[in-house]
């Protein structure tokens, strides 16, 4: 069956950036140093806030926030359940229904959200496997994909159950 993957592994981070701009709207515009400061601290946010409840974020001595778990989430639903609706419109155009899901496999550092897991459970009614690691998914992948296409093998994913191509 097929995986779910969230497309852009660094739209999360825009996403929490954009929010930290805001917020400092009232201070001058940050310099190409303090913006690359800030997606990175809006990274290791993103890290904590799985298992903390808010966290600070600091750029410089003029900008200061706290980010809660809750505004993070709020920020990120959106985009989360978008997903979720790509792979619903795959799962029918393979003329399949959730029910027919085995396994929900995450790859990718934002899929390790706790509202990533929430979110999926809810609607697909199975928690995601935990006991595959996400890093070696993707490089498994990518190397499947590399020798597919270096030896002349069309690249497709197919349904396992009944061997129809799905892409």
């Amino acid at each position: 069956m097929p995986s779910l993957r969230h497309s852009s592994p660094t739209e999360f981070e825009n996403i929490l950036n954009g929010e930290e701009n805001e917020e400092n709207e009232e201070n001058e515009e940050l310099t190409p140093r303090q913006k690359g400061r800030l997606r990175a601290m809006c990274e290791e946010a993103k890290i904590e806030l799985k298992n903390v409840s808010e966290v600070e974020i600091e750029v410089n001595d003029d900008f200061t926030h706290i980010l809660s778990r809750q505004t993070m989430e709020n920020l990120l639903r959106p985009y989360i359940q978008k997903t979720i609706d790509i792979c619903d419109r795959l799962i029918m155009k393979c003329n399949k229904t959730i029910q027919d899901i085995d396994d929900i496999v995450l790859v990718g550092g934002s899929t390790r959200l706790n509202i990533v897991y929430d979110m999926l459970i809810n609607h697909f009614g199975k928690m995601p496997r935990v006991d595959i690691n996400p890093d070696e998914c993707v490089a498994y992948g990518a190397a499947k994909y590399a020798y597919s296409i270096t030896h002349g093998i069309n690249p497709v994913i197919y349904d396992k159950k009944t061997m129809h191509t799905i892409s």
